[in-house]
């Protein structure tokens, strides 16, 4: 009599038992018995082993192994006896358990000379480096010979996982990332949902009433604009790829910048837009530098907040270097050479 019970298992740790050196190795075959069932919605590219320990129980206090390791043996055993699509998804099982033992405990029968054989075993399915699912569950058979428990319970464990994890993928395969690849898409934003503040835009320039906030008493400042870039970011996995959406918009924000009363005239206005148009680039190779990154599932929000922080500093500094060049707009040659190259790089830089 044969009974297997299995399950999904997230997290599981395994420990083994661990045998000392010098002692005899049994080695037990999978028989090769065509499956009656066939996978359709994947097939087994690879079959690795990740246990520490290799050994699958004890016979007469000697370990027991699958001849030429369990990977091996698992795999061929499948190849040899699963009917398989190779046009559809590869998949890598992973052994995360594998141990069997006898209940010596137990009475089959009076004068029988059956033994219970218990089995724990956990496979993982895996789609390139991305862990899907893992079964892990326990089996017992009465049979004579040990061996042949371990065969049993082995053969019908890896038919049920394959059959379960089939329909699992048939229902899922389009919402699961195979990979850890992010394919990103970034969008420079023309509209920003913030009351006080626009978004930078080539033909709505900066004008003074758009300068609201309260006045700082700066001795050296006619006017001040405040300006950022907001960032945000969403994901979905379609047709099996992870997508990443990058949002960027660069913004003036109205409720903190300001003009002093007697400075309000148009060489100030163009000191001021030129701040903007720091900004704006800044947004845009920021945008550049995503799109051309190296981002994973695991790492691309810490790497995309890092390159954030980065061209914000770079913003600054050459927004004060702006101001030290040009004395704060009061040196009309500067003002106009820096006015000129921004307003060129704008229109270079294509995100506007």
């Amino acid at each position: 009599m044969v009974s297997l019970s299995r399950f999904l298992l997230v997290g599981a740790i395994c420990l083994l038992p661990f045998w000392a050196t010098g002692q005899q190795v049994k080695y037990v075959d999978l028989k090769n018995e065509k499956a009656k069932y066939a996978t359709r919605q994947f097939y087994v590219f690879d079959v690795v082993d990740d246990r520490e320990v290799k050994n699958i129980g004890l016979k007469d206090n000697d370990p027991v192994e699958f001849r030429n390791g369990a990977a091996s043996c698992i795999h061929q055993f499948i190849a040899n006896n699963f009917v398989q699509n190779r046009s559809s998804q590869p998949i890598t099982l992973h052994i995360t358990k594998l141990n069997f033992s006898t209940n010596r405990n137990i009475t089959i029968k009076p004068f029988s000379s059956q033994q219970e054989v218990i089995s724990a075993i956990s496979i993982a399915f895996y789609a390139g480096d991305k862990k899907l699912l893992e079964y892990t569950g326990s089996g017992k058979a009465h049979i004579v010979e040990f061996a042949d428990g371990i065969d049993v319970l082995t053969r019908k464990a890896i038919e049920d996982d394959l059959k379960q994890f089939d329909g699992w993928w048939a229902q899922n395969k389009g919402k699961v990332s195979t990979s850890s690849v992010v394919k990103v898409d970034v969008v420079l934003g023309k509209n920003i949902d913030r009351p006080a503040c626009i978004p930078y835009s080539l033909t709505r320039l900066l004008q003074i009433p758009d300068f609201a906030g309260a006045i700082e008493n700066l001795p050296t400042e006619a006017a001040a604009t405040v300006s950022g870039v907001a960032i945000g970011f969403s994901s979905e996995t379609r047709n099996s790829e992870f997508l990443l959406h990058v949002h960027i918009t660069p913004f003036f924000n109205k409720a903190q910048s300001w003009f002093k009363k007697g400075t309000q005239d148009v060489r100030v206005l163009a000191h001021e837009q030129t701040h903007f148009d720091i900004t704006a680039i800044k947004a845009c190779e920021l945008a550049n530098a995503i799109r051309s990154a190296d981002l994973s599932k695991d790492n691309y929000t810490s790497v995309i907040e890092e390159m954030y922080k980065k061209y914000v500093a770079a913003a600054n500094q050459e927004e004060n270097t702006y101001d030290d060049d040009t004395n704060h707009g009061t040196i009309i040659a500067k003002q106009e050479e820096w006015q000129k190259k921004l307003r060129q790089q704008i229109v270079k830089c294509g995100c506007y």
